[in-house]
């Protein structure tokens, strides 16, 4: 995103959260800096790390917003990763984390969610 600041105050990185139940992403066309707009490479960058983050964790997922909403240059940024643990890891934690995005969906008692945020500015 520090990369391409255009793309983020377009609001072209904000992603609700996804799990990795949702389908894969449909294939977007390569995409390379300086033959790319803006909103053409935030949406790759999206994409790739989605993808990623779903390979990476159990069910993983995750979600980015600005602050205040929409993105403008004094926006500050929100990245949380999101994932799911099995209810036999309970024991190293109970509960859940407490950097989960407001929005997290309640889930069945036998998965953990876990999350990280990391907090940004441009």
């Amino acid at each position: 995103m520090r990369a391409n600041s255009a793309g983020f105050y377009s609001g072209r990185y904000v992603t609700p959260l996804r799990w990795a139940s949702v389908p894969k992403s449909t294939p977007l066309a390569p995409c390379t800096h300086p033959d790319c707009a803006s909103g053409a490479l935030a949406d790759q960058d999206t994409a790739l790390l989605s993808e990623a983050v779903r390979m990476a964790l159990p069910n993983g997922g995750m979600q980015v917003n600005c602050q205040p909403s929409p993105c403008t240059a004094t926006s500050h940024g929100n990245v949380w990763i999101v994932w799911q643990e099995p209810a036999t890891y309970a024991a190293l934690e109970a509960g859940t984390s407490n950097a989960c995005p407001p929005e997290t969906p309640a889930l069945p008692t036998n998965v953990q969610t876990r999350c990280i945020h990391l907090r940004f500015a441009l």
